[in-house]
């Protein structure tokens, strides 16, 4: 009878010495440590589709001359243009940065010997009214822009700021929820948060079909975003009481 409850006392005192004890809940692993380090882990997530409110086009303006001077002129020429008529469109100066400036010399073999000099001037739009982005579109590759890069859109900085504090409360609620419902099979308390942690997921980009050039040129093109999907996860410890 002795070595029986030596043998049992060792098995306790190895428990207490792995400090942890693991419970098997469907197909995650609920870990419930002991004292000094002792909580629930769960993880509470919250998901939101959001319709886009800002755009982002990107066009370029390409010159190519003999003379690299004269093409430098040109593309400065053709640039203020177009930002000249952006901003008497309504866009904002601080809307309209320039992403790339390259200079190259392209050489026809093929063609003939002579080598050109291109000037690529990249310019990123930001339209803050995506029902514009085809007529802001069209304007560009009348006014300079002869090369449509990409159209992306994506959420502004207080769109997705308010979306993110409601998925935060969204999330959170779900973690204490899924806590307290495993406290109550293991027949304990839910205490204070031990520690918390987020998973941030950044809203995906969804990028236009690009539209041919000759089309954007011709007519205002209609662009109409999709829905995004925008998720965040908490990974919370709650003590037990």
């Amino acid at each position: 009878m002795k070595q029986n409850n030596l043998i049992i006392g060792l098995g306790i005192v190895a428990i207490l010495l792995l400090g942890v004890m693991v419970f098997q809940v469907g197909q995650k692993d609920i870990v419930i440590q002991q004292p000094g380090q002792s909580g629930i882990s769960v993880t509470g997530s919250a998901d939101l589709s959001i319709m886009p409110d800002q755009a982002k086009i990107v066009v370029s303006v390409e010159t190519e001359r003999d003379d690299v001077k004269v093409a430098q002129d040109i593309n400065t020429a053709n640039s203020n243009k177009l930002m000249d008529a952006l901003k008497a469109a309504g866009i904002k100066e601080a809307d309209i940065a320039t992403t790339g400036y390259n200079i190259y010399d392209r050489y026809r073999y093929r063609e003939d010997t002579t080598t050109k000099y291109v000037v690529d001037h990249t310019i990123e739009i930001t339209v803050n009214d995506i029902s514009k982005v085809g007529e802001i579109l069209e304007l560009a590759v009348k006014n300079g822009a002869n090369n449509v890069n990409n159209v992306r859109f994506t959420l502004s900085e207080e769109l997705e700021e308010d979306a993110r504090a409601q998925l935060l409360e969204q999330a959170s609620e779900a973690a204490e929820d899924k806590a307290k419902a495993i406290a109550k099979e293991l027949s304990v308390n839910v205490g204070k948060v031990v520690s918390v942690s987020e998973n941030s997921y950044n809203p995906p980009i969804y990028y236009a079909r690009a539209e041919s050039f000759d089309m954007v040129a011709s007519s205002a093109p209609e662009i109409a975003p999709e829905q995004v999907d925008v998720r965040v996860q908490l990974n919370v410890v709650f003590a037990v009481n």
